[in-house]
């Protein structure tokens, strides 16, 4: 009894646990895609992602509401049948190891390019997964005090941003909206459901929220104060790169 109220976690705790594991590498090379698609109206295509995806974590957590005393693969069973819910549950853990892997090869080919250049890529993979097995294996405590350590020691790292601009910068660039019609911006959204991700991670921490009253909030919350971090990471790569340069520079946020 003592280790389930060990291991539960507060409102504030779930809104940053879903907010980090959603701002993954990702935001560091998005601007770019959706340049590439929609052109510098992509900061549209983030608004687009975002009602997308609160939607879905709005269904997800009113699943989970409907069904308190039932994990994920249990759900999957309840409303899909036992083959088709255990077909849904492997489909998933392949998206998840998909998404973990993309999510460590990106990670490990900027550290690579811009930190360690003469190291294998081998030996960086390494260092990133052997902290974060320890975690996993830690349990959701140790992952969630690693999210909000993290959290409050890069939170003010997104100012520098604006200092890197100084005389360089057309705010001209983002004019005008819809330059190439609403086709392109909704065609650009795909490039955003990737970043946004994370939101399921609901289905396995729900059940340790004690206000379960409060998880639509809280998820709502994380999915928003995301939307606003791609936005403002956007929009300055936008407004200091020139309409088609953009186009062709990886890792914008590093210039």
């Amino acid at each position: 009894m003592g280790n389930n109220k060990f291991q539960n976690i507060t409102l504030f705790e779930f809104i940053i646990f879903i907010h980090s594991l959603q701002l993954a590498s990702g935001m560091l090379i998005m601007p770019s895609p959706l340049a590439t698609t929609a052109g510098t109206d992509g900061w549209i295509s983030i608004i687009l992602g975002w009602i997308t995806t609160s939607i879905i974590g709005v269904f997800i957590i009113l699943m989970l509401q409907k069904n308190p005393n039932k994990n994920f693969s249990q759900i999957l069973k309840t409303y899909f049948g036992k083959w088709l819910g255990t077909i849904f549950l492997l489909l998933y853990a392949f998206y998840l190891f998909f998404a973990g892997f993309n999510t460590l090869l990106k990670a490990t080919d900027i550290v690579k390019v811009w930190i360690f250049p003469s190291a294998p890529a081998y030996q960086i993979a390494i260092l990133f997964l052997l902290p974060f097995i320890i975690l996993a294996l830690s349990g959701l405590r140790a992952l969630t005090s690693y999210s909000m350590l993290v959290f409050f020691f890069t939170t003010w790292m997104p100012l520098f941003l604006l200092f890197s601009l100084k005389s360089m910068y057309a705010p001209l660039h983002l004019l005008p909206i819809f330059k190439d019609g609403i086709y392109p911006i909704v065609k650009a959204t795909k490039e955003t459901i990737t970043p946004y991700a994370g939101l399921e991670i609901a289905y396995f921490i729900f059940p340790f929220l004690p206000k379960k009253q409060k998880a639509i909030k809280g998820i709502l919350i994380a999915n928003t104060g995301t939307m606003f971090f791609y936005l403002y990471v956007t929009i300055l790569s936008y407004i200091y790169f020139s309409p088609e340069g953009i186009k062709d520079v990886i890792w914008p946020v590093f210039h």
